[in-house]
């Protein structure tokens, strides 16, 4: 009966040990799977294949609207649209910031996506910026007027 009960403690032992073993393995696999990169996503252009990021960003977006193809291109140079896509977000000191903080999307009119989000957020006048937040798609920052990237800069840093 003695021996019996050594062997179940021994038994017990040796289970115990390769669970905790098993569970450390497990600790690995998930600190790995945390700090996997999450793909990064900045806009550089109004391309409509770009624009179909926007689902897959699993970061808070930035999404600039822009009434894209509703306006002639001679006149498109001179839209508050134009200054922000070059004056404001083309800007590397802003652009190395924000992509450590949020994904960064234009939305325009001549795509399905930006069609889309236009009637989701209620967008009305262009262009008009939001940060989105990642978890539940809900608005953390409306501005529908032209900016610079000083006040863009200082109204993000307040709210992230």
């Amino acid at each position: 009966m003695h021996n019996l009960s050594n062997l179940l403690s021994i038994v017990i032992g040796i289970g115990l040990c390769l669970f905790l073993q098993s569970c450390g393995g497990d600790k690995a696999s998930i600190k790995t799977a945390a700090t996997a990169q999450v793909k990064t996503y900045m806009a550089t252009s109004l391309d409509c294949e770009y624009q179909k990021n926007i689902a897959k960003s699993q970061r808070m977006k930035l999404v600039i609207f822009d009434p894209t193809g509703i306006f002639p291109e001679e006149l498109y140079a001179k839209s508050p649209s134009h200054k922000i896509q070059h004056d404001i977000l083309a800007q590397t000191d802003f652009r190395n910031w924000a992509e450590k903080k949020f994904d960064l999307f234009f939305a325009t009119q001549d795509c399905p996506e930006g069609q889309y989000l236009t009637k989701e957020y209620h967008v009305t006048n262009y262009p008009t910026i939001l940060l989105i937040n990642k978890d539940d798609g809900r608005v953390l920052y409306k501005r529908d007027q032209l900016l610079s990237l000083d006040d863009l800069h200082r109204d993000l840093k307040l709210i992230i």
